[in-house]
């Protein structure tokens, strides 16, 4: 009897927490596939929610203030073709955010700025190329292992 009430208890613990509802979904963005996959997983599950998907694009500063005019434009592409991938798959809220550094830096302090009981991070599995994850380690573990938010990565 004991054992039943504990499951039932159990049972109701996860239910609660499985209906967590999405207000905001952070989805870093770098223009592979990879990312493409999240940005359309995403938009598809904040669509129904009424979510906000929050692009997030990370670039690697070069000096103090120097941001070369392509990196910038780059930048601007890629938010810009991300922002059309999420309207297509049906995300109506949209925001746009570039930063500059470590990615999984970077990328948690955006999730930790957004944070709330309803924010979840969706990220493709791999951006980099093999010689980057060697030397950097994997952005998407690094963020998987420190998010304090649900996190969704993507292959």
């Amino acid at each position: 009897m004991r054992r039943a009430a504990t499951a039932a208890k159990l049972r109701e613990a996860t239910q609660r927490e499985t209906r967590m509802r999405i207000t905001r979904i952070i989805v870093p963005v770098d223009g592979s596939e990879p990312a493409k996959r999240a940005i359309a997983l995403a938009a598809g599950l904040a669509a129904p929610a009424g979510a906000a998907c929050v692009l997030v694009h990370v670039r690697t500063r070069f000096g103090a203030d120097i941001v070369p005019e392509q990196l910038v434009s780059a930048s601007e592409r890629i938010l810009s073709e991300a922002e059309a991938l999420a309207r297509a798959a049906g995300a109506a809220r949209i925001e746009k955010v570039t930063e500059f550094g470590d990615p999984a830096t970077r990328i948690l302090e955006v999730a930790a700025r957004e944070d709330g009981a309803g924010t979840m991070v969706a990220m493709g599995r791999r951006g980099l190329g093999r010689i980057g994850r060697l030397l950097m380690g994997s952005v998407s573990t690094k963020v998987a292992q420190l998010a304090t938010q649900p996190c969704l990565v993507v292959p």
